[in-house]
């Protein structure tokens, strides 16, 4: 049996409000959202510069996915 899953896309914070702790505020809601949904897993496709900020919150790198 498999799960829903989740795919963000688009979210960032401004620059100027950078390191105020908004993207990990977020990050926390949306996690915790996916898991009351029973979502299976979250799809990023992070900027080179976010794949930190993702690792500090549980993301990581994955080979599964395959496209035509």
């Amino acid at each position: 049996m498999t799960y829903p899953f989740a795919f963000m896309t688009n979210v960032y914070t401004i620059p100027e409000n950078r390191g105020e702790g908004i993207g990990g505020q977020l990050i926390t809601k949306v996690n915790a959202w996916s898991k009351e949904q029973n979502n299976e897993f979250i799809i990023v496709w992070p900027s080179e510069t976010s794949i930190d900020f993702y690792k500090r919150y549980g993301y990581h790198h994955c080979n599964e996915s395959m496209e035509f």
